[in-house]
């Protein structure tokens, strides 16, 4: 009986040093974001938290938008944005929060919060 040695395939790898992400839906929804002003109406919008520490108001709910725009159903979800520093620069994120840090955020809208932001949410980007 003959044995079979198949030939294994020779694997080229080759290096580079460009940024590259496996999110490129980002980059539609980067534009998409820039050509509204974004993060800018949510800078302007919302004011929730109290201390100019960890990331702002804008920076908190433009992650969540872009986390649940690729896809992704649960806060932990923001750890793997956090992980991603070119999806954070074509996103224009400075910061990311974590998951945890953005629950406890997302905890702090009251009911007149959300209704007064909505409306003045909807008035800037006229």
């Amino acid at each position: 009986m003959s044995k079979v040695n198949p030939e294994i395939p020779r694997v080229d790898i080759d290096f580079t040093d460009a940024r590259l992400t496996n999110q490129g839906g980002l980059t539609f929804l980067a534009r998409l974001a820039d050509q509204l002003n974004l993060p800018a109406r949510f800078a302007e919008s919302i004011r929730i938290k109290q201390r100019r520490r960890g990331a702002s108001d804008a920076e908190m709910l433009w992650s969540l938008v872009a986390s649940l725009a690729a896809g992704n159903g649960a806060l932990s979800d923001l750890d793997a944005l956090r992980s991603q520093p070119v999806d954070q620069a074509l996103l224009g994120l400075e910061e990311v929060p974590s998951g945890r840090r953005l629950g406890e955020y997302l905890s702090r809208f009251q009911e007149q919060d959300i209704e007064a932001s909505y409306g003045q949410f909807l008035c800037t980007g006229g």
